[in-house]
């Protein structure tokens, strides 16, 4: 069984979206990153909750076309979010999906 969600939604701004997913349990995750109206661009990170409570990057790509951008992570993570730490313009759709569980 998967989980999936939508962690930002067509956002503009720069900082962490409000969503996280659970993936605890899951041997990793894909987050697909879908960007439009961008001249100059953004930096999207990946993130993950550690131990202590912290968030901390996976992943981060630096965003300068319109297009998708598919990024495979795999680790023993619990939650993940997506987080916009630079924007110049541009809007952002940043989705996730957990495969299958840890047996």
């Amino acid at each position: 069984m998967t989980k999936q969600t939508t962690l930002l939604n067509a956002v503009v701004a720069t900082g962490a979206g409000a969503t996280e997913l659970d993936v605890n349990g899951y041997g990793g995750v894909t987050f697909h990153i879908k960007a439009a109206s961008v001249t100059t661009g953004a930096t999207v990170a990946m993130e993950t909750l550690n131990a202590s409570g912290e968030w901390v990057e996976i992943d981060s790509r630096s965003i300068t076309a319109n297009g998708n951008t598919v990024i495979s992570a795999t680790g023993a993570f619990t939650q993940v979010r997506a987080n916009i730490t630079a924007r110049t313009d541009g809007t952002y759709t940043v989705g996730a999906i957990a495969g299958s569980p840890l047996s």
